[in-house]
């Protein structure tokens, strides 16, 4: 079985990438707990962690172990936690030549309750009003060459520019969304 044949097909004849995937990376701590805390009270951890997160990083992180080529497109900040965020991307073989480094702007990170019993999940996340995605010549080319297009809309514009891209090129897309926002109807029309 060839693990890089995807069920989906696009009009590229001959595509360099399975998926490049546009939007959040992160830098995730995760706790474990018994039950979420109520206010005012103390709870033990009954585990704590430190990994690479986000939407679309997550999701190329999955393709890439089954065997898909991927690229990311995204932006980080110039701290360690952006370089946190990518390091697992980049040792799956992702392409990450669509990535951006925002100076001065702290990579998004979230802590992320957990409670052990039913994997329920509170998330509570910090992204820098300047981490803005520039578009350009590489993520076209990157977009150009790839079966499918994954998006989730973090922002916006960037999420608009790219699906116009994957538009001309026949190229697929999938959106995934936390929840719908003013202004998202314009991607989800397409």
């Amino acid at each position: 079985m060839n693990n890089s044949a995807p069920v989906w097909v696009s009009e590229r004849a001959d595509p360099q990438f399975d998926v490049v995937g546009l939007g959040e990376n992160s830098l995730d701590r995760t706790v474990a707990l018994e039950e979420f805390p109520t206010p005012g009270s103390k709870w033990p951890l009954a585990e704590m962690g430190q990994q690479a997160g986000g939407q679309v990083a997550s999701a190329l992180l999955g393709c890439a172990r089954l065997g898909l080529q991927g690229a990311y497109l995204g932006v980080i900040g110039d701290d360690a936690a952006g370089q946190g965020a990518v390091a697992p991307l980049r040792a799956e073989g992702l392409n990450l030549s669509g990535v951006t480094v925002c100076q001065g702007a702290h990579t998004r990170s979230a802590l992320i309750l957990v409670r052990q019993s039913d994997g329920e999940r509170s998330v509570l996340e910090e992204r820098d009003p300047a981490l803005i995605y520039e578009t350009g010549e590489e993520a076209t080319r990157l977009i150009e060459r790839s079966r499918l297009l994954l998006l989730d809309a973090t922002d916006l514009e960037a999420s608009l520019w790219a699906a116009d891209v994957a538009e001309r090129n026949g190229v697929p897309i999938v959106l995934d969304l936390d929840h719908v926002f003013p202004g998202v109807e314009a991607l989800l029309e397409r």
